[in-house]
Formats: C-alpha cells, sequence, structure tokens
C-alpha cells in the first residue's frame, strides 16, 4: 500500500524542468538553484523535491539544462558547489561562442541541447512546465533560445512555456544616463521577441536598469555588481515558482497562474515586484549580517506585518518612476492600466486578512485596473517563507498595457537604427538593401525578410496592448449591440 501512494503522489506532481541558455541566462539560473539548496536546507520536512529535482539509485540532480556555446561560461559554473550538483548530460557547450549574433548558436550545438532537455524531460512523472531563463539581447540566449521553442512547442504542446529574460531598458527613452544598447543587441532583441510573442505562454522581463537602481537606491550599494543583480531575478523566479516546492492554503500552479493572469493569448508580459528586499549575503547568512542589513535596507523583514508589505509594494512610491521603486522592469507603470495581477504571498500570513485587503483595494484603487476586467486580482500563498525572510515577502506580476514602453522602444531603436522612419517602411529598400549588420545574419541563413516581419509583429503588439488599454467598458457593450 505505501509503494501505491508513492506512486500516485508521484503522478500527481508538477514536474518543472528550467532550460538556462546563454552567459546571462546560466549565471541567473546559478543563483536560482543556490536559492533552491537554501530552502531545501532550512525547510527540509516541508521542501517537496520531485517537482525540481529527480534522484537516481547514486545521488539527486535538478531538472535544469545548462546551454552555452561559449564553453567558459558554463565550466566557471560547473566549479562551484552549486555547479557540481548537474549531471554531466545536462551541460551543453559550444566551442567559440555565438560572436553575439543571432542564430549562430543554433547551427551548432541546437541538436545537443534539444537532445539534452529530452533526457531531462523523460525523468518527469508528469511535465507541469518548460521554464527558460536567457536574455533578449544575446546571439545565444535570444537566437538558440527562439531555436529550441519553435522545435519544443510542436512536441510539448500541453505544457506551460513561460521564460524569464532580460530585456533592453525602455528608461532609455526618458533617461540619457541608462544603458543604450548596440546595434547588434536591437537586432536580436527584435528577432527574439517576434518568437517569444508567438512561442510562449508566459514571459516575465527584467532589465538591468531597473535592478541596479534597486540595488542603490534600496539595498543601498554603492557599484553593484552582476551578481547582485542577478540575485534579484533569481529570487523572483524562486517566489513565483515556490508553490510547486511547498505547500500552501492558496498555492497556485504556473498553469493556474497564467490562466489567471493572461486575458488574451499574445498578452502574456508580466512586469514583476518584489518586497522585501535582501542581499544574496543576507541570504546565505542570516544571523551574520542582520545588524547590517537592517542599516542598508530601508525596510526591516524581521518585524514586517502583513499590512506593512503591502503597502511596501502597492504605496504610490511604487508607481511613481520619479521615486525608488521595487519592481523591476523601468517601464512607467503610471502611464497604463493593469488588465491582471497576480499577489505571489509567501509567509505565514492570514489568508482571510489578506483577502479582506484586496477587496478594500479593489474599491478604492479601481482607476489603476482597466474596468472591462473586474475583479482581475488573483492571490496565491505559500505557506513557507523564502530564505532570510521568515516574517515573509511579497512577489506582484502585472499585466499591464505600460509594456508598450518595451515595444515602442525596440522598434524605435530599430528604424532609426535602419535610418528609415516607422509610418513609411517602403523607404527601407530606397535608402539601404540591406540594414545594419544584417550582412552577418544572411550567412547564417536568415533572410533579410524576418527583421520585416519581427519589426511589424511588435509593432501589432504594442497597438493590440493599446486599443486594450483605451477600450471601455460601455464602448464593448455597444459594439455588442450592435452585432447583436
Amino acid at each position: 500500500l505505501r509503494d501505491v501512494i508513492d506512486k500516485m503522489q508521484r503522478v500527481s506532481s508538477q514536474d518543472v524542468v528550467q532550460v538556462q541558455v546563454g552567459q546571462t541566462g546560466n549565471n541567473i539560473g546559478a543563483q536560482f538553484w543556490e536559492i533552491l539548496n537554501q530552502e531545501q536546507t532550512t525547510n527540509k520536512d516541508q521542501f517537496i523535491e520531485s517537482s525540481f529535482f529527480y534522484s537516481t539509485s547514486k545521488r539527486t540532480y535538478p531538472r535544469a539544462v545548462l546551454v552555452d556555446t561559449d564553453p567558459h561560461a558554463i565550466d566557471n559554473i560547473a566549479a562551484t558547489p552549486t555547479g557540481s550538483q548537474f549531471a554531466l548530460g545536462s551541460m551543453v557547450r559550444g566551442r567559440g561562442g555565438s560572436s553575439h549574433v543571432w542564430g549562430r548558436g543554433s547551427a551548432c550545438i541546437l541538436e545537443e541541447a534539444l537532445d539534452a532537455i529530452r533526457r531531462q524531460i523523460e525523468t518527469c512523472d508528469c511535465l507541469h512546465a518548460l521554464q527558460f531563463v536567457h536574455s533578449l539581447t544575446g546571439g545565444t540566449g535570444g537566437g538558440l533560445t527562439s531555436k529550441l521553442m519553435e522545435t519544443l512547442r510542436d512536441e510539448h504542446p500541453y505544457a506551460i512555456h513561460i521564460n524569464y529574460c532580460t530585456v533592453p531598458s525602455p528608461d532609455g527613452n526618458r533617461n540619457p544616463a541608462a544603458n543604450r544598447c548596440t546595434g547588434l543587441e536591437i537586432n536580436n532583441a527584435i528577432l527574439t521577441m517576434h518568437h517569444v510573442i508567438e512561442l510562449f505562454d508566459a514571459t516575465v522581463v527584467f532589465d538591468n536598469q531597473a535592478l541596479n537602481n534597486v540595488c542603490t537606491k534600496r539595498l543601498n550599494m554603492k557599484k553593484p555588481v552582476l551578481s547582485d543583480l542577478n540575485h534579484l531575478v533569481a529570487t523572483t523566479i524562486a517566489n513565483i515558482s515556490a508553490p510547486h516546492r511547498f505547500p500552501g492554503h492558496h498555492a497556485a500552479s504556473l498553469r493556474k497562474l497564467c490562466v489567471g493572469l493572461i486575458p488574451f493569448p499574445r498578452m502574456h508580459f508580466f512586469i514583476p515586484g518584489v518586497t522585501p528586499l535582501i542581499t544574496r549575503k543576507r541570504m546565505l547568512n542570516p544571523n551574520k549580517v542582520r545588524s547590517k542589513a537592517k542599516q542598508n535596507a530601508g525596510f526591516s523583514t524581521q518585524d514586517a506585518t502583513l499590512e506593512q508589505t503591502m503597502q511596501h509594494c502597492l504605496s504610490t512610491p511604487w508607481w511613481d518612476h520619479k521615486e525608488p521603486v521595487y519592481h523591476l522592469h523601468s517601464a512607467f507603470l503610471g502611464g497604463g492600466r493593469i488588465f491582471t495581477s497576480a499577489a505571489l504571498w509567501r509567509g505565514p500570513f492570514a489568508s482571510s486578512s489578506i483577502a479582506e485587503y484586496y477587496r478594500d483595494l479593489i474599491k478604492t484603487k479601481s482607476a489603476w485596473f482597466a474596468e472591462w476586467l473586474p475583479n482581475s486580482l488573483q492571490c496565491s500563498q505559500c505557506s513557507v517563507g523564502s530564505p532570510g525572510q521568515p516574517n515573509g515577502s511579497l512577489t506582484m506580476l502585472l499585466n499591464t498595457s505600460a509594456i508598450n514602453d518595451l515595444f515602442r522602444y525596440l522598434t524605435a531603436a530599430f528604424c532609426s537604427m535602419a535610418r528609415r522612419k516607422q509610418d513609411d517602411p517602403s523607404r527601407r529598400n530606397s535608402i539601404n538593401k540591406q540594414g545594419p549588420y544584417e550582412h552577418w545574419y544572411n550567412q547564417e541563413g536568415i533572410d533579410g525578410m524576418l527583421f520585416v516581419e519581427a519589426e511589424a509583429n511588435t509593432l501589432d503588439m504594442a497597438a493590440e496592448y493599446q486599443s486594450y488599454s483605451d477600450a471601455t467598458a460601455d464602448e464593448e457593450g455597444e459594439w455588442e449591440e450592435e452585432e447583436w
């Protein structure tokens, strides 16, 4: 009977396979598994191992595939304590990198990467989701991810395909000091965005400018390094996927989360926000650096109550672009309408208090939300707090028209680089037969028309978000009467 019960529990499990592509994806992914190891150490009795790990007769391995055309990035991870946990067959290395050219990585290691992913999927009792971690602008992170998804989407149509990607900062349109993308990065980003729109079920976006602002203004770091920025992204991924590893009263799987957040298939881009925030050093040594962390952080997690945590994430500074913020993308949230949102709680909060707070929030802050989508807030609660935050934390996901800042920045930068106006695409042939850097893509078998299709698809995505943002409940009602 015990064997039957164990088998039923394995079959009912919701297994998630993580695919880390490119240097950015692997660096973030390494910190993600570091957080999971910390969770397992501090909450071993409640940790559901089978969702993100699988066991053999010898040892336990993460359900992860590490892919990069540059062997040095994966070699550096393999040399760390976290890297020693991965199975040898789950690390796919190239020989010389992609030279930042979209599509070059797929010509080198595409089949080898697909075989490694298929082997990981075979270890699952019930595949629930494939989650990718990558960069939108990278030659490997963008190009190889797109090629992998073209195959995996057809092979596993019923799994949830979610990606966590770092994107160019749209703050460059408003802030001259913001980091600007190179011409190759813009080309990579516009091509990858074309595939992300069509192939993924959900996309959570981050940008380095917002991450850097959070580190400097909220965590008071003088010179944050990439590992500090990657830790914020990894923490967000761990919080979103926490219900797969721990029990909860209102735990939501990735599928349930996507169903509630995505009103239309193409509108699947989420802006994340996290509060309270802690550094990687404090997470690994919560007792040793506690006194310093209280001075550095503007909010003490040790004394955080439910209301204080919510107020820190939903109060005015979180929406005001001029103030230090908690959201991890630079889009101006005050300029958009929220279609749907999810609050992912971790910690010993009372579910009745959470429900009461949201009822009041919907009444008092109705102007934030699209009026034709009533009660668009959903809540998920995991009873176990994240490492270093035993008193609880909150992760917000917003599906908002403010994401248009990203689409407009990409298309404007691409059009400007090609020296043609956005409203007259035909001028491109009269000025240049090829856009800048396109000859490198042509050598990889990428036709120039793919750039035209990618640009048009991104513009359509921006127009779609804007149309639903401008719509009202009255307009929809009049339209239905006329059709009837």
